[in-house]
């Protein structure tokens, strides 16, 4: 897809909704993480060198999925494992 035709898709996508009142949109996002997600790097004090633990499995994926309204928190919800279309259909 090229940038023209995402920027098109938004604009259309904008056309659409900017009928509806702000009361009724709830928004949607979804995110994977690791139970033994780990950083990258580390912060130590000037000359010092920093050490960690690091695991040697990534652990259980958990798939966390949330709604928002203007109001606030709508619906939160973790699933073990990925996301699957029924898993977000039930949602």
């Amino acid at each position: 897809m090229t940038t023209e035709q995402l920027q098109q898709q938004r604009l259309d996508y904008w056309q659409t909704i900017a009928g509806v009142e702000e009361q009724h949109l709830i928004f949607i996002d979804e995110s994977g993480v690791w139970s033994h997600m780990e950083r990258s790097q580390g912060r130590s004090l000037k000359g010092k060198r920093v050490y960690a633990y690091k695991s040697k499995s990534k652990g259980q994926k958990q798939s966390l999925i949330g709604a928002i309204s203007r109001e606030g928190r709508v619906a939160l919800k973790a699933i073990p494992n990925s996301m699957k279309a029924q898993d977000f259909e039930m949602f």
